[in-house]
């Protein structure tokens, strides 16, 4: 184990052998595959202190060989010296094998507003019927995302994916903390996912009714310009609250199709539903 502190930046800078959290000694403890949290031997717990890190104490871990970085927050500190364990995910995400030297260094994260997220799998769509309750029970055990992450949770015996896209506020470390902010969710399709092709259809710039030509609505002269149709019509963007552990709060905000316009206003049934194409978009419009 090889360590260093530099008394300008108080930062823990540690090189460990990293393994996976399923050969820590003791009772099998497979919870621990499906969060963002390391175990650290009790020496680095004892240099976080004299180093006076504050809470909440994030890592930031790299492996140097193959120039792979995450981001973690720290659950306890029972690790053998020399070794840090971590979840199976964050293993294949750095590229690690087990027993390979892993740099850990204590850091500071801006609190996260936004994130992208894209499952990795149209089962998380077709298997979950409440994502809100289960996506938030998921990521209590996590303290940061990184971009490039592809995380796992266990839920009804099933392993579900989730990568992801993009964080804000936007840093070079392309990272965040998820502890005690707000933050604004987008789900991009899931993998796998294909929207069925639709025939065209024609349009018409107007029709006659009783011999009398009528306006299309939105057009010049129509019923819609002249009660300020553009103004009362229903928003294209659906969105809900989703309140969370007192860790954090998530907003779910989603960007709906246009044709879900006159679901939203009580008109009609979209095309789909039933099919893969409408369960997406009710799944979507759950939020």
């Amino acid at each position: 184990m090889v360590s260093s502190y530099h008394s300008r930046n108080r930062r823990l800078d540690e090189l460990l052998c990293c393994y996976p959290v399923v050969m820590m000694p003791g009772a099998e403890r497979a919870e621990l595959n499906y969060g963002g949290k390391v175990i650290m031997p009790p020496s680095a717990l004892e240099k976080l202190s004299r180093l006076h890190i504050a809470y909440p104490m994030l890592f930031e871990l790299r492996n140097r060989s193959k120039n792979k970085v995450t981001h973690a927050g720290v659950l306890e500190f029972i690790a053998e010296e020399g070794r840090v364990y971590l979840p199976h995910w964050m293993m294949q995400t750095l590229l690690l094998e087990p027993g390979e030297l892993l740099q850990i260094k204590s850091t500071d994260l801006p609190a996260g507003t936004f994130i992208k997220l894209r499952p990795q799998s149209v089962a998380f769509i077709t298997s979950i019927t409440d994502p809100k309750a289960v996506l938030e029970n998921a990521l209590r055990t996590f303290s940061a995302l990184t971009v490039g992450d592809v995380f796992s949770f266990f839920y009804n015996d099933e392993v579900f994916e989730i990568a992801v896209l993009e964080v804000k506020p936007e840093t070079k470390m392309n990272a965040i903390t998820t502890i005690e902010t707000d933050i604004s969710v987008d789900f991009a399709p899931p993998v796998g996912y294909v929207e069925p092709s639709r025939p065209p259809q024609l349009s018409r710039s107007g029709s006659v009714v009783g011999g009398r030509h009528v306006t299309p609505l939105g057009e010049t002269g129509s019923m819609a310009k002249s009660i300020n149709y553009a103004a009362i019509a229903p928003s294209s963007t659906a969105s809900g609250v989703l309140c969370l552990s007192y860790l954090f709060i998530f907003s779910f905000r989603f960007s709906s199709w246009v044709r879900w316009e006159a679901v939203l206003a009580g008109r009609s049934r979209p095309a789909g539903i039933g099919t893969m194409e409408g369960m997406w978009l009710a799944w979507r419009m759950f939020f």
